[in-house]
């Protein structure tokens, strides 16, 4: 084991990243292949990698490879590297061509994949033929999820590949979610690390502080919030302000939509129904679930009626028009006497 430590720290100085890759003790297999954090010159996390040393068939018959993995900080594929002078071979040793390793990288990257239901003893079925090393015909199924001659080759990359991501989210978490790299996660992680970092800093917090900081961080980071995680962040009265407060600030589209997509979902109460009101036909791609909200809305409050009757008189649009006039005519036995005297007053 000593011997096999002083192999990897010899391909980690090669590679030029010494000074700068922190051992994380996460183990891929039974040979010891290890990942390793690597860090800039001023110790910021740029990936995670791994110098793996494995076979790739289980009768000994194919050449080992020597190859690098390399992971995003939230544990997903990025690339693979070869150490100088190594190549990669297939059936009867022939090398990869520049396709192959084109294709290699597509397949280790595919998800799903059908190399995921089978195990390395499961991949050939009995026949005359030779595959990667071993005596079998490939399943059919797998048509289509591997380098051909190199089945061996990319079902083991492909394990190797996803067998960390959870503990490698995991160390992210623990070393870097924290204040003082907000700037840096914010600004330079994956979308799935960004919703975790959020989620981890609205935890214990009360409902208070749970709005504050997210229309703090959204204020900041416009270009890289996850708009998405306004999907998953807990139901309480402080996050639906904050839902109602963004709606109000925000041009942006995907907010918008984000938001009445969780309207839509939970419900709306009749200050919701107020500010959707306010704002329908400012944003076209929202006009349709604006109006579907305030149309389902069974009991309108009086100043609804009276609201949505000017948001009909500034519209422009007349195919949008028309279609609010249509719902405030779905609710005329309904109307207030105010809104009668509107609509007779206005020969509407």
């Amino acid at each position: 084991m000593e011997n096999r430590f002083v192999f990897l720290l010899f391909i980690i100085c090669l590679s030029g990243r010494a000074q700068d890759t922190v051992k994380t003790n996460v183990v891929l297999d039974s040979l010891g292949n290890e990942v390793f954090l690597v860090r800039d010159s001023i110790q910021q996390p740029t990936q995670y990698f791994s110098p793996i040393f494995t076979p790739v068939c289980v009768d000994g018959s194919c050449y080992p490879i020597h190859i690098e993995l390399h992971w995003d900080l939230a544990g997903n594929y990025l690339k693979y590297t070869l150490p100088n002078n190594e190549i990669l071979t297939k059936i009867e040793h022939l090398p990869f061509t520049d396709f192959d390793y084109g294709l290699l990288d597509r397949m280790i990257e595919r998800t799903p994949s059908a190399l995921a239901n089978y195990s390395i003893y499961d991949l050939t079925l009995p026949s005359e033929s030779e595959v990667d090393g071993v005596t079998g015909a490939t399943r059919p199924e797998l048509s289509g999820y591997f380098v051909p001659d190199a089945l061996f080759t990319t079902y083991t990359l492909w394990h190797l590949v996803r067998k960390p991501k959870a503990e490698l989210l995991n160390i992210t978490k623990e070393k870097y979610f924290t204040s003082q790299w907000t700037d840096f996660i914010m600004n330079n992680c994956v979308l799935e690390c960004r919703k975790a970092f959020v989620l981890e800093l609205l935890a214990n917090k009360s409902e208070i502080e749970q709005t504050s900081i997210l229309l703090e961080m959204y204020r900041k980071y416009t270009d890289s919030f996850p708009v998405d995680l306004l999907h998953d962040i807990a139901d309480n009265d402080s996050t639906r302000q904050f839902f109602v407060m963004l709606y109000k600030e925000t041009d942006n589209s995907s907010v918008k939509l984000s938001i009445l997509k969780r309207w839509t979902d939970l419900g709306i109460n009749e200050y919701e129904l107020q500010v959707i009101s306010n704002e329908i036909g400012n944003c076209a791609s929202c006009f349709n679930d604006e109006l579907a909200l305030i149309k389902n809305f069974k009991n309108w409050p009086e100043r609804q009626y009276e609201v949505f009757y000017l948001k009909v008189q500034s519209q422009r649009n007349m195919m949008r028009k028309s279609k609010m006039i249509a719902v405030l005519e779905e609710r005329k036995a309904m109307y207030p006497r105010k809104m009668q005297k509107i609509i007779k007053k206005n020969n509407f």
